[in-house]
């Protein structure tokens, strides 16, 4: 026995009575037929990037970025003297992983000008000297010590021309060989003049060997450790 296919048609028919509410604003419909008008409607968006909070009624937003960044920053020297610069941007999530690697459309370098030289009344440094000269008794002699300077004048610690002043303790040889004590009231360092040589320093001395009791006056050329 063949059935007969039917076709059924649905229709939604939406009844409500007009009512008067004002217009631009938002009202939800309660279960006993009134409306209550809305004023207030918070949404609330978190990623590791950013956290919004925000009501769409009172046309309220706020938020708070937790982006972190890394850059990596490159200088090169070329043959010439002058200087490349190069800049790498990276994005970061919550655990300090690379997410992205951004796009630096322009960045600057600004150098400043050098340091003015000044003093460093506590720049401690240790060096080693070699130096000749007489004793009181108008004997040569020869020495070689290790000293230490407590001041200097320069634009950086490490960047200096002068250091003051110097202590020592080392060995003399001429005629007997002797344990000595040296004092330079002030070095200079002959390597800013010299175009192969950043650190090397003249420093006159006085002293007293202790074996052969002798007084030492000399001109001593130190390296810095």
């Amino acid at each position: 026995m063949e059935k007969k296919k039917k076709k059924t048609i649905t229709r939604i028919v939406y009844q409500d009575k007009e009512i008067d509410l004002p217009t631009g604003k938002l009202f939800v419909k309660l279960e006993d037929g009134t409306y209550k008008k809305i004023t207030s409607l918070t949404y609330s968006y978190k990623d590791f990037r950013i956290a919004i909070n925000g009501d769409a009624v009172k046309k309220e937003i706020s938020y708070k970025l937790n982006q972190r960044f890394k850059a990596v920053l490159v200088e090169s020297k070329i043959p010439g003297g002058a200087f490349n610069h190069y800049a790498s941007l990276y994005e970061l999530d919550d655990k300090g992983k690379v997410v992205s690697k951004l796009t630096l459309t322009n960045f600057t370098v600004i150098k400043s000008p050098e340091l003015p030289p000044r003093f460093m009344w506590w720049n401690p440094k240790l060096d080693l000297m070699f130096g000749g000269g007489i004793t009181h008794r108008l004997g040569g002699v020869w020495l070689a010590d290790i000293g230490l300077s407590f001041m200097s004048y320069g634009r950086t610690t490490n960047d200096i021309y002068w250091k003051f002043p110097r202590i020592g303790v080392g060995l003399t040889s001429g005629s007997d060989s002797g344990l000595s004590i040296t004092l330079s009231p002030v070095q200079y360092n002959i390597g800013h003049q010299l175009p192969l040589i950043s650190n090397l320093w003249i420093s006159p001395f006085g002293g007293w060997d202790f074996v052969n009791q002798s007084g030492l006056v000399g001109l001593g050329i130190s390296v810095v450790f």
